[in-house]
């Protein structure tokens, strides 16, 4: 069973920006509108802040956590990997799934969609691809479990 505070890593604070506690943040979602949406923000799985203020600067994200309030406290954060508790995940639509739900996913798991690409390769290799949708394809290692790339 998993916890139930299960996190998802969602970015990675960079160097500060000014004087009063902004930090540069990579943001490996594509919509920022979701971000705004968290309630908190968990900083290297330890210290949760609230989001308090977000700007762009030459297409690149900044934003202000609430508590960071100069440039030595940013410092302190630089390079930490950001994360959101699973629950507080937007919601996906059947058939959707993310990324991290697929990591060292079982093959038997897959069920019948694999047996029938199995089928239409000779030989199991290395590696093959598997569509999960049809707009998305992943790579996928076999290996003692299953591990993926996105390619």
């Amino acid at each position: 069973m998993r916890s139930e505070d299960r996190k998802v890593l969602i970015g990675k604070l960079g160097k500060p920006h000014g004087i009063k506690g902004y930090i540069y943040f990579h943001y490996y979602g594509k919509d920022l509108s979701i971000l705004l949406n968290y309630e908190e923000l968990i900083v290297e799985q330890e210290k949760s802040f609230k989001l308090e203020n977000t700007f762009k600067k030459s297409d690149r994200l900044i934003i202000k956590l609430e508590g960071c309030d100069d440039r030595n406290f940013a410092e302190k954060l630089r390079n930490k990997e950001v994360y959101i508790h699973e629950e507080n995940l937007p919601p996906l639509k059947d058939g959707e799934y993310y990324l991290y739900q697929l990591e060292e996913l079982n093959i038997n798991e897959l069920g019948n969609e694999l047996d029938n690409y199995k089928k239409k390769m000779p030989q199991f290799t290395q590696r093959f691809l598997l569509p999960i949708e049809v707009v998305h394809l992943f790579e996928l290692k076999v290996l003692e479990g299953l591990y993926l790339d996105h390619i």
